[in-house]
C-alpha cells in the first residue's frame, strides 16, 4: 500500500454507524477481482481506503465513539492530481460515505435525497454559486438509479466509449 502524497483535510460525512456496522468496517476489504477497485483496512480507529490497482491511498477517516455507534471525527483525501482528481469536498464526502456502505458493509446505496426528492449530488450540480459543486455527469452509483433529474436538467442517455 502506498501512503498519501499530498493529503488535505475534508469535512467527514455526518452520520453514525452502529456498533455492528463498526465491527464489519474493522474487517476491511481485500479486492477479489479485476473489477474490485478499492482496498480498505482499519488501524486503531482509522479507516484507510486505497485504490486496488495502484495501491495509492485516496481516503482516510478517523472514527470516534458516540452513543449508539461510531462517527467520523476527521477525514483526509489525496490532493495529488496524478493520483486522484478532486471535484470538491461535497463529492469526496459523499463518495467516502458510499464506499463505506457499498464496499465495506455490502449495502446497495441509493443516492442520498435532498429537498423535494432531488438527489443531493444533482442538486449541488445545478448551483453555480457552489464552489464544491459536483459535475452533472459525475456518477457515483449505477445508471439503474431511477431518480428524477434536477429541475432544469434533462436526463442524458449513457455514453459508451
Amino acid at each position: 500500500m502506498v501512503p498519501f502524497a499530498a493529503p488535505v483535510a475534508m469535512p467527514p460525512p455526518e452520520r453514525v454507524w452502529s456498533d455492528d456496522d463498526w465491527a464489519v468496517i474493522r474487517l476491511g476489504h481485500r479486492p477479489v477481482g479485476m473489477d474490485d477497485r478499492w482496498s480498505a483496512y482499519v488501524e486503531s480507529d482509522t479507516l484507510h481506503l486505497h485504490r486496488s490497482w495502484t495501491g495509492h491511498q485516496i481516503y482516510e477517516a478517523r472514527f470516534g465513539r458516540t452513543q449508539g455507534g461510531r462517527f467520523m471525527v476527521a477525514a483526509r483525501v489525496e490532493a495529488d492530481r496524478g493520483r486522484h482528481r478532486r471535484v470538491g469536498d461535497a463529492y469526496d464526502r459523499l463518495l467516502l460515505e458510499l464506499l463505506v456502505d457499498t464496499i465495506l458493509l455490502q449495502r446497495h446505496a441509493p443516492p442520498p435525497m435532498g429537498r423535494a426528492g432531488v438527489p443531493a449530488v444533482r442538486r449541488a450540480a445545478v448551483r453555480p454559486d457552489n464552489p464544491d459543486a459536483v459535475r452533472p455527469r459525475a456518477r457515483l452509483w449505477s445508471s439503474s438509479c431511477h431518480s428524477p433529474p434536477a429541475p432544469g436538467m434533462r436526463r442524458e442517455a449513457p455514453r459508451h466509449r
